[in-house]
């Protein structure tokens, strides 16, 4: 059986810009997602004439994560990030999902998110 993972969730991402997960294979692919010891989507899925399968998690991952408006001015948001394993009839792959998402974004959340925050900590240290 020949399978090709073409896209997937890759480190860090945002929840909302999260990439389809797009497979080709020329036989039934089994795709799971989990959230620590929760499964959170276990199913086979045939190829179109193609042979390809293409998936959206966006919406199962941006349910997992939470975030609450705080009443007092320190917070800590710890369900906004959480980290997933995908896996690919028997091939796992990692990342980490913070729920926020940008429109029309065309980096990755790891180069924005450095940048968001070493700028702004550059400017209060002036």
């Amino acid at each position: 059986m020949a399978l090709t993972v073409i896209s997937k969730p890759e480190g860090l991402c945002l929840s909302g810009n999260l990439p389809k997960v797009k497979v080709q294979s020329d036989a039934q692919v089994r795709v799971q997602l989990l959230a620590g010891d929760k499964t959170l989507l276990d199913e086979t899925y045939t190829p179109d004439f193609d042979s390809l399968v293409l998936l959206d998690i966006a919406d199962v991952v941006i349910n997992e994560l939470t975030f609450t408006v705080p009443v007092e001015d320190v917070f800590v948001q710890s369900d906004i990030r959480k980290n997933f394993v995908l896996i690919i009839n028997t091939t796992s792959y990692n990342f980490t999902a913070l729920r926020c998402g940008i429109k029309d974004f065309g980096d990755t959340a790891t180069n924005f998110l450095t940048k968001i925050f070493s700028h702004g900590s550059r400017a209060r240290k002036k």
